[in-house]
């Protein structure tokens, strides 16, 4: 696991505090410096870390500290995402230091005054002009309200991933196979690898479509719709079943989850002929929280056994949650908390949530909801920024969370064959197995190609009684 520690910018040393301040063309910034260790304690580096409504990010360095600094003062409480290759990410809500985040053009920043000659009695105060701040600073006031230094805190982010499933479903560790002619022969096999271990190979998806009006400009929605399509046809209905949620202002169940994919692609027409919502009308407003619960309550199992089941959401939009705060045009603080609340249940419930941002720009703040949501649940977050290339993504993306697998066999070391990964993670393909011993190895990545698992299989080439082959 990985322990974060996010620390304060209000410390009472000088020292520390000029670390707080910096200045950039006469400009005041505000820093929050924190470090990330794992659970031995140890720093962590090459986390990212980054800030809700920060538009900066940083990375941890050898000494698992990092800076995020932003031109005003953070809110009394942040929402810090850690994230690193090889761990499952979280986002937490964690104290920082008291400022003032309204009007970013008069923002008033919160210090503790020592009054000259009397410095037992402090008092908090607000300042809004930087020589003012600057004044006080060099008088040796600090930032923050008095007796309010940041609270550290200690918060558990992620355990390590590890690849659970990861078999060959027809081939038994031990076996002869007969050579009956020539020197070696061709053996079909068949597997499954996933991240996730469960009883079964059933799939449950829902796919959460925002109708919301600004998904028009650019014709995601109707390139969300074509990806999902596309997706539908490379699932088996045997051991899927797909429903669909549309969300904007409100969030509406458009096919519970159904093994008919004929009646879910007929479903998707009917929105594709529908449409999103206007732009900017009350009808048109994006309801992330609306959306994920809906999903929550669609795939929370009604019965014993379901939760064997691979539960997954596959979530698509292009913006950032301006609900459930009114009026619902521009996003509010409450908004993203609310979002990231509703995820934090789907994780709870062990229903992972991948999220696909269509046609934005990866540096776009409004991207940070969907990145948490994804790093909550143990999903995926893939930015498109131009959605015609959606269904090529969504077609070579993976449900179960494997970026590649290949086999290999002793005998031909070090050659080894990339394995055809359906989305769902089963995989065909043929070995070639030759005269003696010989092992067998199956092997896979996740997404991030981090984190790696194998699998042997020792087996034994037989020839006719009486034949020979030459090595």
């Amino acid at each position: 696991m990985i322990a974060m520690m996010v620390l304060g910018s209000c410390e009472r040393s000088e020292d520390e505090l000029a670390q707080q301040r910096v200045e950039r063309d006469g400009a005041v910034t505000f820093k929050l410096e924190g470090v990330v260790k794992d659970e031995a304690g140890e720093p962590m580096a090459g986390a990212r870390v980054s800030v809700d409504g920060v538009e900066s990010s940083a990375q941890t360095d050898a000494g698992g500290r990092y800076e995020i600094m932003s031109p005003y003062p953070f809110s009394n409480e942040v929402r810090v995402t850690v994230k690193k290759p090889g761990f499952r990410g979280v986002s937490r809500a964690l104290k920082a230091a008291p400022g003032d985040d309204g009007d970013k053009k008069n923002t008033k920043v919160t210090i503790c005054h020592l009054p000259s000659g009397d410095e037992d009695k402090t008092v908090t105060l607000e300042v809004a002009d930087d020589a003012v701040l600057q004044g006080h600073l060099d008088h040796g006031d600090t930032l923050g309200a008095c007796g309010s230094d940041l609270e550290v805190e200690d918060v558990e982010v992620s355990e390590r991933v590890t690849i659970d499933a990861l078999d060959f479903e027809d081939l038994v560790d031990g076996a002869a196979v007969d050579i009956s002619s020539g020197c070696s022969v061709s053996l079909p096999v068949s597997g499954f690898v996933a991240l996730e271990s469960k009883p079964n190979r059933f799939f449950e998806i829902v796919l959460l479509l925002d109708a919301s009006g600004s998904i028009e400009r650019d014709d995601s929605f109707a390139a969300s719709i074509a990806a999902a399509k596309a997706l539908i046809a490379k699932l088996e209905s045997k051991h899927t079943k797909i429903g669909i949620i549309r969300f904007a202002t409100n969030a509406t169940v458009v096919q519970h989850p159904t093994n008919s994919f004929d009646l879910v692609l007929r479903r998707l027409d009917e929105q594709a002929e529908q449409g999103p919502e206007a732009y900017k009308t009350q009808e048109g407003a994006t309801n992330y929280e609306a959306a994920l619960l809906g999903a929550l309550d669609v795939l929370k199992p009604a019965e014993r056994g379901a939760n064997d089941n691979y539960r997954l959401v596959l979530m698509f939009s292009d913006g950032k949650p301006t609900l459930p705060i009114a009026p619902g045009l521009t996003q509010e603080p409450g908004d993203l908390e609310a979002s990231l609340a509703a995820a934090e249940l789907l994780a709870e419930a062990g229903i992972v949530v991948h999220t696909y941002s269509v046609g934005v720009r990866e540096e776009d703040l409004r991207l940070t909801t969907l990145a948490s949501i994804a790093d909550l649940t143990g999903g995926e977050y893939v930015v498109v920024a131009d959605s015609a290339d959606l269904t090529q993504t969504l077609g070579t993306a993976s449900l179960v969370g494997i970026g590649a697998a290949t086999v290999a066999n002793s005998k031909e070391a070090p050659t080894s064959t990339p394995l055809t990964l359906g989305l769902d993670g089963s995989f065909t393909a043929s070995i070639t197995v030759y005269p003696g011993a010989q092992t067998i190895t199956l092997t896979a990545e996740d997404m991030s190609g981090v984190v790696t698992t194998s699998k042997t299989y020792t087996l034994t080439g037989v020839l006719p009684d009486g034949a020979t082959c030459a090595d």
